[in-house]
Parts: C-alpha cells; sequence; structure tokens
C-alpha cells in the first residue's frame, strides 16, 4: 500500500516534517507526505486506510518516481 497526502504548505522544511505524521515521510520534489505499508491488503482496504489518514492511494502510473525514493530512504533509514 502506497498512501500519500495533499501537496503541502509551508515555509521551511520544519513545516513540512511537521504535516508528515502516523509513518508518513516528506518527498521534497512534490512536497508530499508518503506512506508504504508492505502488508498485503486488498485495494478497498488500502483505500480505506489512505483515506482514514487523510490522504490517498496513490497510484503506480503517476506516484512511482516517489515511491522508488521513499523506499530507498526507508531501508537506508535516512532522509
Amino acid at each position: 500500500m502506497f498512501c500519500k497526502t495533499n501537496s503541502i504548505e509551508g515555509n521551511t522544511v520544519y513545516d513540512f516534517l511537521a504535516a508528515c505524521v502516523n509513518g508518513y515521510v516528506f518527498c521534497r520534489s512534490t512536497n508530499r507526505c508518503f506512506r508504504i505499508d508492505y502488508h498485503s491488503t486488498t485495494w478497498d482496504k488500502a483505500l480505506e486506510i489512505c483515506q482514514d489518514d487523510g490522504g490517498y492511494l496513490a497510484t503506480f502510473a503517476e506516484d512511482i518516481p516517489d515511491l522508488v525514493w521513499i523506499d530507498k530512504q526507508l531501508n537506508l533509514g535516512g532522509m
């Protein structure tokens, strides 16, 4: 599952980072927060989980570059 938020408004990196909660990480290139959950689930359940977080279920066709970036950050343990 790959969730994303709306574009984040702010003037400093702290504004952006503070907006990313519940396991979301900030992607500077899109000014959005993203969250990856590697557990298997249905599309409908994933959509519901993302919406409960106030986000959207990301689509691979549209968001694959961000998914690759976030996955690297999570696996490297840094941002």
